[in-house]
């Protein structure tokens, strides 16, 4: 019987991104903790159980240093604060639009958003391992204990391009305007009252056999099951919102379960997979399979607390470009927080509730998963040599599509109906975001890869890769469109979301090469001891070059869809028929060719009023510059002893000191049409040319 434990951990915090002049930057705190223990017994000779336990703490919580000064700034110059237990200065948002998404004029600032965050994860697994005769019988299985407990505080006080504008002139206006003349178009908080307190369960078994058929081939074969539960909170703080009645949904309450929304419990997930060696230099190798995932972690639609009635309201009154003509509030209008009947019978359309609405498809939130497959062919060319075609695919299914049920259809603005009153939910004032699996992704690869291991020192690896990604939508949110938001550009017309991904990196190519100079003992010269074979052997050369093409983005206009008459939050521009999107000698100074779009169009509606139309331009239109990487070593390796060598490094990164220029969101002003910069690449993900010395001692 062998046991094993350990236990690690950090407590140094880090500091994050840069929040602005106010409150300083936010810290994230890296507190981790993690233990584990596991006990392997030999039960017979063919017979080994292994048992393992885990836990994991992580501390992800965001300080902000400095919050007690900005909120004596703030009380001094009388700018509004949320009435919060948790006391910040607010942050301050640019978008177009005027509410929390969409294009932005410029990067926000404020004192952040303290959050508390605290998440235990308890792991055990236990497995037995049987061998008869040819097969290997494995089975097991295994529960996860997930805990997240959370406390906000702060919110955002946002200007948009309200008050600067002209009704008759469709994006005349500037966030940063109404920011000087003090006007905001929304506040949004995001405070909970009591801490959110999330549990969830998984648990999996199931059954393997590697099966050894004959001397050339293997067959593996196997089943799991897999159990998430859904998310519930431990004190069933919060709720859902319901789109069929309105109201918020209480867990446990009125024939609601503890969770609201339906559970899957059909997660059944068969495997298998070979290898087959047709010639003694041939073989041939494939598999496939399902597997599940948890369903994506989301503040308001899987932690029931971060939800009405565990977070109080902000009353405030709706503004519009083509309907407000004086500025109800300033930013010196205190905020007020309210509890909120979940009922919401006190407002109206004329009175609405502000928020910023996420909520699940009750009936339709599976977990997802993702068919995976497989299929190689390896060649020995030469003793020394071996090429390797392989194709890879996989299709993710059930993944979670937002859609803002809260956006104004076409045909209705084109009618005429486009104040709040005739929104689908017209007493709450905000994007009723609806988290439905209605979503999926496909992604296929080439891959050529050719290898050489000589015994005379010389080694090189060269693999070349061809890749495509497709997506019908935002996927799980970690993979939302590139922007800043989860929404679609037309809520009510999501078939013009399917577009490449946005992981679709075309083409891969990655060579390494090493080199043993053959000069030593064992090599081919100076093989006897002496000053020149110490000198002149040992020494090793190598070099790494990467290269591959760009990844994609979306781009903005600054004109918002129906000038914010459908109450969408951000529009794409109409592409040029026959102009390259890209400048002739594209540099970091002009790549992008502004003269490949245009301003999307308007047309009246039935009252007269000018509606902007939805642009033509597909989701990530753009596809940015490549990267190229060219590192280089010098090695020498002494032997003191046997079993102890010291061995001095010269190695050298980004030789050819190249630049690799990303691509900003998509809600950044360079990818604004209309901006002075747009167009241009302003960052770059590599480091400049490094090189460095070093020793290393192997024992």
């Amino acid at each position: 019987m062998f046991a094993r434990f350990s236990l690690a951990g950090s407590n140094s915090p880090s500091v994050g991104s840069y929040d602005g002049w106010i409150g300083g930057p936010s810290r994230y705190v890296d507190k981790s903790r993690s233990a584990a223990l596991s006990d392997t017994h030999i039960l017979s000779p063919s017979v080994v159980n292994e048992f393992r336990f885990g836990y994991l703490r992580v501390n992800s919580s965001t300080e902000i240093p400095l919050i007690g000064e900005s909120v004596a700034f703030a009380m001094k110059h009388s700018v509004a604060m949320f009435p919060f237990p948790i006391q910040s200065f607010p942050s301050i948002g640019f978008p177009y639009s005027g509410i929390e998404s969409g294009s932005t004029q410029f990067s926000g600032f404020g004192g952040g958003t303290p959050t508390i965050a605290i998440q235990n994860t308890f792991h055990w697994a236990d497995n037995i391992s049987v061998i008869r005769g040819n097969h290997s019988f494995k089975m097991g299985g295994e529960v996860r204990r997930y805990r997240m407990d959370r406390q906000t505080g702060g919110g955002t006080i946002y200007f948009g391009s309200i008050f600067s504008s002209s009704s008759d002139s469709a994006g005349s206006g500037a966030p940063f305007a109404d920011y000087l003349m003090g006007f905001p178009s929304r506040a949004d908080g995001n405070q909970t009252l009591d801490w959110t307190r999330g549990r969830d369960l998984y648990t999996g078994v199931f059954f393997q056999d590697d099966w050894k058929a004959s001397a050339a081939l293997t067959l593996n074969v196997g089943v799991r099951y897999e159990l998430y539960t859904q998310p519930v909170d431990a004190r069933d703080r919060g709720g859902l919102y319901d789109i069929a009645t309105k109201q918020m949904a209480l867990p446990g309450k009125d024939g609601y379960t503890r969770s609201i929304v339906d559970g899957d419990h059909n997660n059944l997930a068969p495997r298998a997979g070979f290898a087959y060696r047709l010639t003694r230099k041939f073989t041939m190798r494939g598999g496939g399979g399902v597997f599940y995932a948890r369903r994506d972690q989301n503040l308001a639609v899987t932690t029931l607390a971060g939800n009405i009635p565990n977070v109080p309201t902000i009353p405030f009154p709706v503004v519009s470009a083509t309907t407000t003509l004086a500025p109800p509030v300033t930013i010196h209008t205190p905020l007020t927080a309210t509890p909120t009947d979940p009922t919401f019978r006190s407002f109206t359309a004329a009175n609405p509730l502000v928020f910023t609405w996420r909520t699940p498809a009750f009936h339709n939130v599976p977990n997802p998963y993702v068919y995976q497959w497989n299929f190689s062919l390896q060649y020995e060319l030469t003793r020394d040599l071996a090429l390797e075609s392989a194709y890879s695919g996989s299709k993710g299914n059930k993944l979670v599509n937002r859609r803002n049920l809260n956006q104004i259809r076409w045909e209705d603005g084109m009618a005429g109906r486009t104040t709040q009153a005739d929104r689908d939910f017209p007493n709450q004032n905000g994007s009723m975001g609806y988290d439905s699996a209605d979503g999926m992704n496909s992604y296929h690869a080439l891959n050529l890869r050719l290898e050489n291991r000589s015994r005379a020192g010389f080694n090189f690896l060269l693999n070349y890769t061809w890749a495509k990604e497709l997506d019908n939508g935002n996927g799980a949110q970690a993979w939302s469109q590139n922007g800043g938001t989860t929404l679609p550009l037309d809520s009510w017309n999501i078939r013009k979301e399917r577009s490449i991904g946005t992981l679709d990196v075309r083409h891969v190519f990655v060579a390494s090469v090493s080199y043993d100079l053959p000069f030593g003992p064992g090599r081919r010269w100076l093989t006897q001891k002496g000053v020149f074979s110490h000198l002149l052997g040992g020494w090793q050369i190598g070099e790494i070059t990467s290269m591959r093409t760009g990844f994609a983005s979306d781009i903005r206009s600054t004109r918002v869809a129906s000038n914010g008459q459908l109450f969408a939050t951000f529009n794409v521009p109409d592409r040029v028929s026959g102009v390259s999107m890209y400048l002739p000698g594209k540099s970091v100074d002009g790549y992008f060719n502004p003269a490949a779009f245009s301003e999307p169009a308007r047309v009246p509606n039935a009252k007269g009023a000018l509606l902007t139309m939805f642009g033509n331009s597909a989701r990530r239109v753009l596809r940015g510059p490549g990267s190229v990487n060219l590192d280089l070593s010098l090695l020498k390796t002494f032997r003191v002893r046997e079993g102890l060598n010291l061995q001095l490094r010269a190695e050298a990164f980004n030789v050819s000191n190249t630049p690799t220029f990303t691509l900003p969101a998509a809600s950044n002003s360079t990818l604004a049409l209309g901006n002075a910069n747009f167009g241009k690449l302003s960052s770059s993900s590599a480091t400049g040319r490094q090189l460095q010395l070093g020793l290393k001692l192997m024992f």
